[in-house]
């Protein structure tokens, strides 16, 4: 007898897929998030990201003086942010300096080139300064970083908004048409940053 053909795939299969898709865009959501630009033409246009709206506020604290960073002046230059920190945040511990890869490279370094109390070379680096956690944030830019609150929790001053709160939950996989042997996965979602109060900030850059 013929047998009808399931074209249905499995729960598992279709969750494995689904999560090889998001890992695979996950660069791109953390470059936007953070470095969103309306005024460009291209893919991270659709929101102003975490960065440029505090630089670009008239109500977040600017560091004087950025430079080019060196593991011979990060620490100099870290030290401004920190003292640039509303007192009643300087001790809080989720205030954190959010910085590019390079930026943490620099840090590290910076350490293993102490004479004294330092850390060898074989040691990834303490990632903290004056007791603030240092994060090193992909396809952050370099001579930047930025101090702020920023936790899972209603204290974090860093914000992503969605219009649902399933929307970075909720997928279709299906076949693109009847006859296919293609599928598609299709995600709705509306999403934004914000910044809960610029003057809780502190921006390091050009």
């Amino acid at each position: 007898k013929p047998k009808l053909l399931d074209r249905t795939l499995p729960f598992e299969v279709q969750s494995a897929l689904v999560q090889q898709y998001a890992e695979f865009h996950a660069k791109y959501f953390n470059k936007l998030l953070w470095n969103g630009d309306t005024t460009t033409t291209g893919v991270y246009k659709y929101f102003d990201g975490w960065i440029k709206q505090i630089a670009d506020s008239a109500d977040s604290v600017k560091v004087s003086g950025p430079t080019t960073l060196s593991a011979a002046n990060i620490f100099a230059e870290m030290l401004k942010g920190y003292q640039a920190i509303p007192e009643a945040l300087r001790y809080d511990p989720e205030m954190k300096f959010f910085v590019s890869y390079a930026t943490y490279d620099l840090f590290v370094q910076a350490q293993i080139d102490q004479t004294y109390k330092g850390v060898d070379i074989t040691s990834e680096g303490v990632a903290y300064f004056k007791g603030r956690r240092v994060v090193r944030i992909a396809d952050f830019p370099a001579d930047t970083y930025i101090i702020a609150r920023g936790s899972a929790n209603m204290r974090s001053n860093l914000w992503v908004g969605m219009n649902s709160t399933a929307d970075d939950t909720t997928i279709k996989l299906a076949m693109l048409q009847a006859n296919s042997d293609y599928m598609f996965i299709k995600m709705l979602m509306a999403a934004d940053v914000t910044v809960g109060w610029f003057e809780e900030t502190v921006y390091y850059g050009a």
